[in-house]
């Protein structure tokens, strides 16, 4: 008899983010030797055979605009979490049984407190974000009494967690998908017409000066302009500081040199991808970073500040640079990129690829697979 998993998005505010990517990874991956229970908003996996989906939010919650009203839903998260009773109002009661819980939300907490008949006999928590103060505390919560394993995304959250809860923080990087051909007929014209003969550097991530910190990076475009190279920087995303970078762009005179795409279709991302010279992250933290591992297994060099998920994988001068986030020291690696001669760059290339082997998803469902049959003894 097939044992059953729960895996739970269950966020008050509607946010395609790296978290969502992991959880349509690990269903995928994991629905051909388990049933599947998912509690989250998306309708991606209703007509999976042995996928129950559960929504447990009212839609005025879980469908707040990203651009508008992304600040307002953090903070509903939030008084959620100060005051358990409001939960009443949004949570609905839930009844499920499972095997395993695996948990990749804040909001689990609030879940499972409001609900006496959810049962799970073993807890996996991936801590996505354990930045947030909010985000620290409820694995005590959702483990107690439990087999468990903590997943982290890096061995800098790992050597943290460890001084708590020891040999059962494991670090498990997440399976990441790419597609590595695009159909043409879905890229917008427009988008191949302004990269044409362009050296491109790409930035993809939320429009959010919290942690993303895209004022850095068009900083430092404007540092790269006077090295006369014949550069287009494109960041694509939405989010909440949109009409703020533009207006950066514009006083800073870079119309033609920075370009906000907004949101790209996955054929458009895979063509970005497949031209770019470089990736660039200015986060000022990262648990993990999706777009460093998808431009790595497309075998394109990373450029990244000192997040810990780029701590594990960006080594100097061999698949990209790490830098401190200053615009000027950004500019001056960016440039070290495009002028490197063609058998250095490809080597580079070379290098990014064999350097996430480990994220393809056929070897980390494998890896997780493993460490659910532990809890499943």
């Amino acid at each position: 008899m097939q044992k059953t998993i729960c895996i739970t998005d269950t966020q008050l505010y509607s946010i395609n983010g790296g978290g969502q990517v992991v959880v349509r990874s690990l269903i995928s991956g994991l629905q051909k030797n388990y049933n599947i229970i998912y509690i989250g908003d998306s309708d991606e996996f209703l007509n999976y055979g042995n996928v129950k989906t559960i929504k447990p939010f009212k839609s005025f919650v879980y469908k707040l605009g990203i651009n508008k009203m992304h600040v307002l839903a953090r903070g509903i998260e939030r008084l959620c979490f100060k005051l358990p009773a409001l939960s009443k109002l949004i949570i609905k009661n839930i009844e499920l049984n499972s095997d395993v819980i695996i948990s990749n939300s804040t909001v689990d907490y609030l879940t499972l407190k409001r609900n006496r008949d959810v049962y799970y006999k073993s807890a996996v928590i991936v801590k996505h974000h354990p930045y947030y103060k909010f985000n620290q505390k409820y694995p005590g919560f959702i483990i107690k009494g439990h087999k468990f394993f903590i997943f982290v995304e890096n061995h800098e959250e790992q050597k943290r967690l460890s001084k708590d809860y020891g040999k059962r923080v494991v670090v498990v990087y997440p399976p990441v998908n790419i597609k590595e051909k695009y159909n043409k007929e879905n890229v917008a014209k427009s988008l191949i017409e302004k990269t044409a003969g362009k050296k491109v550097i790409l930035s993809i991530g939320r429009l959010s000066e919290n942690q993303k910190r895209f004022s850095v990076a068009i900083s430092a475009m404007k540092e790269l302009t006077k090295s006369g190279e014949n550069f287009l920087y494109l960041i694509a995303g939405n989010g909440p500081d949109r009409e703020r970078y533009q207006n950066m762009i514009n006083s800073l005179q870079l119309q033609d040199k920075v370009l906000l795409l907004g949101f790209i279709n996955e054929d458009e991302k895979s063509f970005l991808l497949s031209i770019s010279k470089a990736v660039l992250i200015v986060s000022d933290r990262e648990t993990f970073g999706l777009s460093m591992a998808e431009a790595l297994r497309f075998g394109v060099p990373v450029i990244s500040t000192k997040t810990s998920g780029s701590l594990d994988f960006i080594k100097n001068g061999k698949n990209g640079f790490l830098v401190d986030g200053d615009a000027k020291e950004i500019s001056e690696r960016i440039l070290c990129i495009l002028r490197l001669k063609n058998k250095e760059y490809d080597r580079m290339r070379m290098n990014s690829e064999k350097s996430c082997s480990k994220l393809k998803p056929e070897i980390a469902i494998k890896n997780i697979k493993k460490r659910i049959e532990e809890l499943l003894k």
